[in-house]
């Protein structure tokens, strides 16, 4: 599902939990991070949530990895959509599901600093 998560909210955490083991015959990474509905990265931050992550950590079902990217524990100025980006090599397999827990903004003074 394309599920929003709307400026000013916290985003408190982030884990990714392999349900197929990744593979690319090499050594691909994987970006998660926020984007636009467009796809693009404009005020948002494409490995906000997780940057780099190695195959190896996501190798084999059953691992996951808590997210330690920039946005974690932070005020999001802008909202925006669960995103990824492979880097270095094509992943040929691999599932997964990112957990995000985050508070919305639920009073006025709530904001982005």
């Amino acid at each position: 599902p394309n599920t929003f998560i709307p400026a000013c909210s916290i985003l408190k955490s982030a884990i990714l939990y392999v349900t197929e083991g990744f593979d690319s015959g090499t050594t691909a990474t994987l970006d998660l991070g926020l984007a636009n509905a467009d796809g693009s990265y404009t005020n948002l931050d494409e490995d906000g949530i997780d940057v780099a992550i190695a195959e190896t950590a996501i190798d084999t079902a059953g691992k996951s990895v808590t997210c330690d990217g920039a946005l974690i524990g932070t005020i999001l100025a802008t909202g925006g959509y669960p995103s990824y980006d492979v880097d270095t090599a094509v992943y040929t397999t691999g599932k997964g599901f990112l957990v995000i827990t985050y508070i919305p903004q639920e009073y006025p003074d709530q904001t982005a600093s």
